[in-house]
């Protein structure tokens, strides 16, 4: 399977960012598989982050040669994400 690029919203929030990666740092080969990462990180950070949403791009939105990206909203809406 090909690398996931994961995108953290809101993006100034640097600390969720790094908790996001750690994360996902210690599911080793798991990582590469969509329904574990999302999974595992609304099971470990729901106690931080209880509104936490994890969304795969839309397959309309990618141009076929692009990795997989996953979107990790802390707020679980992009529009409250970024204020």
């Amino acid at each position: 399977m090909s690398p996931i690029r994961i995108v953290t919203l809101p993006s100034r929030d640097h600390d969720f960012a790094e908790r996001v990666r750690t994360t996902v740092g210690a599911l080793n080969g798991a990582a590469d598989d969509v329904a574990l990462l999302s999974e595992a990180l609304r099971t470990q950070l729901a106690a931080a982050y209880p509104r936490l949403s994890v969304r795969q791009q839309s397959d309309l939105a990618t141009l076929g040669v692009m990795p997989l990206t996953v979107y990790v909203y802390r707020d679980g809406l992009t529009a409250q994400a970024e204020e």
